[in-house]
C-alpha cells in the first residue's frame, strides 16, 4: 500500500500480466469465482459450506501475480455484499458456526492477502484498505456475541484488523475457555497493536502467563505475547 502515487510496475510483473498463462489463469480463475459466487447464494447448507471452502482456499493460496484476479474479485463490491449475506445465512444454520467461522477466516486472508498486502502496492490504492476496513468493522462486532469459540476468535481478530479495541475484550473472554485460541491472539498482537492499551497489554500479559501455565505446551506463544507487549 502507498500514501500517494503508486508504485512503477516492475517489468518482470507487466510482463507476467501480458502473458498467455497469465490470461488462462484469469479465464480459469473467473469460472472458479463465478461457480463459487453461485454456491454462496444456495439455500443449501452443504452446497454454500462447498463454496466457502473454495473461496477460503484461494484466499489463503500461495500469493503470485497469477493471482491478481483473485485480488480483483475481493474488491468489488458485489463480493463483499455477497460475502456480507453468506455470513447472515449461514448465522442461521445449525452447525456450530462452522460455515461463519471459515467465512470469517476468507474475510481475513483476503483482507491481509490481498487487500493490504504490500507486494499489490503497483497496482493499488490507499482507500482499498480503508474501504474494507470499514465495511468489516461495521459488522464484525455481531459476531462475538456468538457461542462458538472459533466465531468469536475469527471475529476478534478482525476487529484487531479495524483497530477496534473491543477485540482484546474478546480474547481475553475466550483464551481462558479454548487456549488454543492463545496464538491467535499472539498475531493480533503482532500484526495489530495499535489499538492495545498500557492496561489492555498489562492484561494481555497477564492472561498469556495465566494459560502458559495451565498448558505449558502454549509458553513459547505466551512468551511471544509478553515480548510483544514488554513496558518499555
Amino acid at each position: 500500500m502507498t500514501d500517494g502515487a503508486r508504485l512503477a510496475l516492475d517489468p518482470q510483473v507487466a510482463d507476467i500480466l501480458a502473458s498467455e498463462r497469465y490470461a488462462r489463469r484469469s479465464a480459469e480463475l473467473g469460472r472458479d469465482l463465478a461457480g463459487i459466487t453461485d454456491g454462496l447464494r444456495s439455500e443449501d447448507a452443504a452446497q454454500r459450506l462447498s463454496a466457502v471452502k473454495a473461496l477460503n482456499a484461494l484466499a489463503r493460496a500461495e500469493l503470485s501475480w497469477l493471482a491478481l484476479p483473485v485480488r480483483v474479485h475481493f474488491l468489488a463490491d458485489g463480493t463483499r455484499a455477497g460475502l456480507r449475506a453468506a455470513l447472515q445465512a449461514a448465522a442461521a444454520d445449525d452447525d456450530g458456526g462452522k460455515i461463519v467461522a471459515l467465512l470469517l477466516n476468507t474475510v481475513r486472508h483476503a483482507a491481509e492477502r490481498y487487500v493490504t498486502h504490500p507486494m499489490w502496492a503497483p497496482v493499488s490504492a490507499p482507500e482499498e484498505a480503508r474501504t474494507w476496513q470499514h465495511w468489516v468493522g461495521s459488522w464484525a462486532g455481531e459476531h462475538t456475541e456468538e457461542s462458538a469459540p472459533a466465531v468469536k476468535v475469527e471475529a476478534a481478530y478482525l476487529l484487531a484488523f479495524c483497530g477496534d479495541p473491543r477485540a482484546w475484550e474478546v480474547f481475553q473472554a475466550v483464551v481462558p475457555r479454548r487456549s488454543a485460541a492463545l496464538g491467535q491472539l499472539e498475531l493480533a498482537v503482532l500484526q495489530y497493536p495499535g489499538s492495545i492499551s498500557l492496561s489492555v497489554a498489562a492484561a494481555l500479559r497477564e492472561l498469556a502467563e495465566r494459560t502458559a501455565a495451565a498448558h505449558p505446551r502454549q509458553r513459547f506463544v505466551a512468551d511471544g505475547i509478553c515480548e510483544a507487549l514488554a513496558e518499555e
